[in-house]
């Protein structure tokens, strides 16, 4: 009963790869669509009412949602006839979660990269790190500037980034 949350996951990576194998046309498919649909939202409010929440499904059900987003698109994709305009907003979508996804890595400091020559304390900074870094030192301020200097003060102190000498992010 404590793994029924991440069995549920796993069949659902077996239905969505089964859906390579079914004609887009037929009830096969869409049966296993629905079916797959219906699984991922069932795993999260099983392990969620149940209190059986743990990192190896949430993994799990990230995997499977990846898995089964791909094997969809693999097989639609071919069927339908879609705009350059729309392939390009859809590229922009994916640049945009990609981003978001190695940012909250960079942030929980789970995705590193050391930097060659560096020793120290320094050296334990990543390479996404600095990127990181490097985006929000310039960026941020600039979607302040519009507000009152006592308002900004406040808000970058609540970022937990402030400093006497203004905002300043280290990733170590």
């Amino acid at each position: 009963m404590k793994h029924l949350p991440n069995v549920i996951s796993i069949l659902r990576m077996a239905g969505s790869v089964s859906l390579l194998f079914c004609d887009v046309k037929g009830w096969p498919f869409w049966t296993l669509y629905t079916l797959c649909g219906l699984s991922d939202m069932l795993d999260g409010w099983m392990a969620r009412k149940l209190q059986l929440e743990s990192k190896t499904g949430a993994v799990l059900d990230s995997v499977a949602d990846i898995i089964f987003v791909v094997c969809c698109a693999a097989r639609l994709l071919p069927v339908v006839e879609i705009p350059v305009w729309l392939w390009i907003w859809a590229g922009v979508i994916v640049f945009v979660k990609i981003v978001n996804q190695v940012s909250a890595l960079v942030v929980s400091k789970r995705f590193s990269l050391p930097i060659p020559g560096l020793r120290g304390a320094a050296s334990k900074s990543s390479m996404a790190g600095v990127w990181y870094a490097k985006l929000v030192n310039n960026l941020l301020p600039n979607c302040l500037s519009g507000l009152a200097p006592a308002q900004e003060s406040d808000a970058l102190k609540a970022t937990g980034y402030y400093t006497d000498h203004g905002l300043f992010i280290t990733v170590s």
